[in-house]
């Protein structure tokens, strides 16, 4: 997982991995099934590790609009993983994949949008979310900001200039707020 995610699919060689593993070729095959196999175990893993505790944090709880910036502010932080996102990597190198891989992509992108619409739809119910957004598109629409965020994280970019770069870009998803001048 962490050398795909690190140096993404197209400079990924399975020699290397098996050179730095200790494995030989043939037991990588056997236990994957080849690439394909590995990429899509890679990505499994990822999404129980990094997407799914991300998804959590879509606390309808705290509220539309701080669940959103922490969001943003978790994207755009530093960690001890390598910069940007494997799942946006491989949706980036899906002529790459095989179907195993693809497939695993397709399942956890649903995934990502369901619970952007449902985050959303709470949003727009608790008066935080711009009604006149349809929730599909609203969906959409944060899964682009936030590949886009993970992007430019990857390639380098500076976190604070990525963070305002996003905070600017979800201005639209906001309802009017209702405070007075």
């Amino acid at each position: 997982m962490l050398e795909c995610w690190e140096h993404g699919l197209s400079a990924f060689s399975l020699n290397e991995l098996c050179k730095r593993a200790g494995l030989s070729k043939p037991a990588l095959y056997r236990e994957f099934g080849g690439e394909d196999g590995l990429f899509a175990a890679a990505l499994d893993h990822y999404r129980q590790r990094v997407s799914l505790p991300l998804l959590a944090r879509l606390d309808t709880d705290a509220g539309f609009r701080p669940a959103l910036d922490a969001a943003i502010v978790g994207l755009t932080t530093d960690r001890d993983t390598p910069a940007g996102c494997l799942f946006t990597k491989m949706r980036l190198a899906s002529p790459r994949l095989g179907p195993l891989a693809a497939e695993g992509v397709h399942k956890l992108a649903s995934e990502h949008l369901r619970a952007y619409e449902a985050w959303f739809c709470h949003g727009v119910a608790s008066g935080e979310a711009n009604a006149d957004v349809p929730a599909k598109l609203a969906a959409r629409y944060i899964d682009t900001q936030f590949a886009t965020a993970l992007v430019q994280m990857g390639m380098g970019v500076a976190p604070a200039l990525v963070r305002a770069q996003a905070r600017l870009a979800v201005q639209p998803l906001l309802a009017e707020s209702r405070a007075g001048p």
